[in-house]
């Protein structure tokens, strides 16, 4: 049986009480190139609901998307944040929790890897290009498939040095937010040129990884498509 691993969507317009469900299929086929069953999942309220759908499950994939809301880490927001659906904030966390609380393994991209930072306690930056003025790296391109791209260097000794060893690697980048202070019990694992963190994990668990940048977009480059081999290798481990 292929390890199933549950991928969080997007609700759009933010402002909506009747949104619409949305994912890219670059995610779910990169899960069915590394070999996994992709399942796309619904917001849920009940935390039933959310245990039973990820009782079935391998793994949690929870995929970029807008920005968190600035108080749920202690900060003021900027009139530079584009808020998630509320729905969608609350059911992120949610599911994250009770995938963790279960010992899957979890994979967060872009906003995954914020939302992972964020429930254990870490801070974001809510516009790099405000509060990091200084640096030259361009974190935020209109598509993640445009040029140029920019290199992470990756910390030896970690789970993403595992997987892709630690030769610098070149990334597509589409974000204005990012970690700032690492949450309680996560390490960073790889780094921009200019200090940005762009990825994290939790040593003490097989497998939970967020990354910064889109993986999902980049098919066809192996040691992007290595992240989504390990992540689904863990889930049928579990």
């Amino acid at each position: 049986m292929l390890p199933r691993i549950l991928i969080t969507a997007s609700l759009t317009p933010a402002d909506s009480k009747r949104p619409s469900l949305s994912v890219s299929v670059n995610y779910t086929d990169s899960v069915l190139r590394a070999g996994g069953l992709p399942m796309v999942v619904a917001p849920m309220e009940s935390p039933q609901h959310i245990r039973e759908a990820l009782s079935q499950a391998g793994g949690l994939l929870v995929i970029g998307g807008a920005d968190i809301a600035a108080g749920r880490y202690g900060a003021e927001s900027s009139p530079l944040s584009t808020p998630l659906h509320p729905r969608r904030e609350v059911f992120d966390e949610a599911i994250l929790a009770e995938a963790l609380a279960m010992g899957l393994p979890v994979l967060g991209i872009c906003l995954g890897c914020q939302t992972l930072n964020v429930h254990y306690g870490g801070g974001l930056y809510q516009d790099l290009p405000a509060e990091r003025p200084d640096s030259t790296v361009p974190h935020r391109l209109k598509a993640v498939s445009q040029s140029p791209r920019h290199s992470v260097q990756i910390e030896p000794a970690t789970l993403l040095s595992r997987i892709l060893g630690v030769e610098p690697l070149d990334v597509n980048t589409s974000h204005h937010q990012a970690v700032r202070d690492v949450g309680k019990g996560l390490i960073a694992s790889a780094h921009a040129p200019d200090g940005v963190i762009e990825a994290i994990e939790d040593p003490s668990r097989p497998f939970v990884l967020g990354i910064q940048w889109h993986p999902e977009s980049l098919a066809g480059e192996p040691r992007h498509e290595a992240i989504f081999t390990a992540f689904v290798e863990a889930a049928a481990r579990k």
